[in-house]
């Protein structure tokens, strides 16, 4: 158990995890910030990339409207990532996630993501105990996609947000509420040419769309993270055995910016929406590129590099990743790679993921593909 001062705990709950190595980096607030980590080992180490790529167990977080896509009857997902481990040794996001095809043109899926935040030990300027807590946030979310025509799917996920109490002993609220995404997905089918088998996929996805809530009963009301993700991959098959997979991926904050003393706006958060295009706030965005190699489809490695801008935070890292497939499970693993003067909260750390298959393929005419989770001819 590691004990933390209030102003830790403060940014914790915020979510404003991505100022805590560097003070003069004004990134803009939100609540429930924890919406936005990614929870998989896979997408972890293709640079938190995942809005276009093939549809796997994941799918639920990155674009909802893949599993449309998912050829296998059901999936379960299992992701554990260590957080502030530098800080505190029982800091942890923990997801799990399932999905469930109806048919060859839709599916529904559900998940569930639980961020431990460890047990606080609060006190004030003189040392004098003021409890003992363990706060935490988590969310339960639904989906369903459906096929609007052979290569192109849309999704939709309503979502149950709970923030935790700090402690008895401040102002701090048990918020609870709601949001949605919207998704949609284009595959290809596959192409020959003459050494490899071609197929692109890309996606969008507005998630976390929903109303501004007040943490501290201040009356100061600070956005979701709502968030803009577009992306796509391109798939070479150059034979049975090697496949190799490159992919690059846009990432928008839908939040205006404010002044980072005072996150309060005046405005709706769906005004907040197109408000975020046009001021100080348009700069809230990041960039990934990733590439993924599959062996016989029960061997991978995974590399990517990902940076975003100062109001975003300011991050810069490279991935590392790489998988194992035995019969119908995948183990995952992802290493990062601050490459920034801002100290990342998972610099050097392991992250781990289980997915698993079950049920035959519901078909396999998309031959080409370079996930576990996907069958090919």
């Amino acid at each position: 158990m590691k004990k933390l001062n209030m102003l830790l705990m403060v940014v914790l709950l915020l979510g404003v995890f991505k100022n805590y190595g560097q003070s003069d980096n004004e990134v803009i607030q939100t609540a429930a910030q924890f919406l936005l980590i990614t929870p998989d080992a896979r997408g972890a180490g293709l640079a938190d990339m995942g809005v276009g790529t093939s549809t796997d167990g994941n799918s639920q977080f990155f674009n909802a409207s893949k599993f449309a896509f998912t050829e296998y009857e059901n999936t379960v997902s299992i992701n554990y990532t260590p957080w502030l481990r530098n800080i505190s040794p029982d800091v942890f996001l923990t997801n799990a996630s399932y999905s469930k095809r109806i048919n060859e043109k839709s599916a529904w899926a559900a998940s569930v993501t639980y961020f431990s935040l460890g047990q606080i030990d609060f006190s004030d300027e003189n040392e004098n105990s003021l409890g003992t807590m363990r706060p935490n946030e988590f969310s339960i979310d639904g989906s369903y996609s459906q096929k609007l025509s052979e290569n192109f799917s849309m999704g939709v996920s309503l979502r149950y947000i709970h923030l935790g109490r700090t402690s008895n002993t401040t102002n701090a609220n048990a918020v609870n509420t709601a949001a949605i995404d919207i998704s949609g997905y284009y595959e290809s089918d596959p192409k020959q040419y003459k050494s490899f088998r071609g197929q692109y996929r890309a996606g969008f996805n507005i998630s976390n769309i929903g109303p501004k809530v007040d943490l501290d009963n201040s009356g100061d009301n600070y956005f979701l993270p709502t968030n803009l993700r577009l992306g796509g991959s391109y798939s070479f098959a150059f034979n049975d055995f090697h496949n190799v997979t490159a992919g690059l991926e846009f990432n928008k904050l839908l939040v205006p910016s404010s002044d980072p003393n005072s996150p309060t706006n005046d405005v709706g958060f769906i005004g907040g929406m197109f408000d975020s295009f046009f001021d100080d706030g348009a700069s809230a965005h990041s960039l990934g590129l990733s590439g993924e190699y599959a062996y016989n489809e029960a061997f991978f490695l995974r590399a990517g590099y990902y940076a975003e801008n100062q109001a975003r935070g300011g991050f810069n890292f490279a991935t590392l990743g790489g998988g194992v497939k035995i019969k119908n499970a995948t183990i995952d693993l992802s290493y990062l790679v601050n490459n920034s003067s801002v100290s990342h909260p998972i610099e050097n750390t392991l992250r781990f993921s289980l997915r698993l298959n079950f049920g035959g393929a519901a078909n396999t005419v998309k031959a080409i593909d370079n996930d576990t989770d996907t069958a090919e001819n």
